[in-house]
């Protein structure tokens, strides 16, 4: 810091007033200045961190819901299966007069070929899908959006 210059007598004493006065103003500039360059410092650093911390969480929050979409699709799968089982376990249930008819004519002799096999098959499977299902095109939608392939649709043509 340099010494402080004693006036001369012969200054006038406007002239080191307004010395002072510019002094006193050009510090209050800088010390502004200042404290505006620090606040954007600190305003940019803040603005980093929070997206950085967001980014993160964002990240995060994508991962678990691909998590969660991964085990729906598996559960949704999986009660599509257990329905179509139950679907089927009733249709046999109501149709099993009709296959202990085929076990007696299969044991007294009277063994069906393939396609006879085939076609009682489908039969009693398609009686037993409308039995159960009223509507065969709500029950189509429901088979072709569960996404499995474990259920053979079946006509009442064959």
């Amino acid at each position: 810091m340099l010494p402080r210059r004693r006036p001369n007598a012969h200054e006038a004493p406007v002239k080191l007033d307004s010395r002072s006065r510019k002094e006193i103003y050009e510090t209050i500039q800088t010390h502004e200045e200042i404290k505006l360059r620090l606040k954007s410092y600190y305003d940019r650093e803040i603005e980093e961190v929070v997206t950085q911390i967001r980014r993160n969480y964002e990240i995060e929050l994508q991962e678990t819901e691909a998590e969660f979409m991964t085990k729906k699709e598996v559960l949704d799968a999986s009660l599509n299966r257990v329905l179509m089982s139950k679907i089927l376990a009733d249709a046999f249930q109501s149709k099993w007069t009709d296959l202990e008819q085929f076990s007696m004519a299969v044991q007294q002799g009277g063994v069906l070929d393939a396609n006879q096999n085939k076609v009682f098959m489908n039969k009693i499977l398609a009686d037993a899908f409308q039995f159960k299902c009223t509507d065969l095109e709500q029950f189509s939608t429901t088979i072709h959006n569960s996404g499995t392939s474990d259920v053979v649709c079946l006509s009442n043509d064959e």
